[in-house]
């Protein structure tokens, strides 16, 4: 059984996947810093893009609300844009559920 062990490949995630999450915790990291529970936080999208948001990577994307709003997210904190280039960002810990 030992010798079965030695011979079995060791599983790795592929390098790009790695990337992936690295850059989706990062950007839940930039998220977080926005805002807390109670009150959504705000900032110009280049602005965020400029502290290194990426905005092709996120875990979910919310169904749109009564007003067309789609947010999207990255884990618990979700963010949307508005037309004049900033960022809306809140959090909501059902997402993680």
């Amino acid at each position: 059984m030992t010798q079965l062990a030695e011979n079995t490949p060791e599983l790795s995630v592929p390098d790009y996947i790695s990337r992936i999450q690295e850059i989706i915790l990062r950007n839940r990291e930039l998220l977080k810093e926005l805002c807390d529970e109670d009150t959504a936080g705000r900032i110009r999208l280049r602005r965020l893009e400029g502290r290194g948001f990426n905005t092709k990577f996120f875990t979910s994307e919310a169904e749109p609300t009564g007003s067309g709003n789609v947010y999207r997210f990255c884990f618990e904190y979700g963010y949307r844009m508005t037309d004049d280039e900033m960022v809306i960002v809140i959090c909501r810990e059902r997402e993680i559920y």
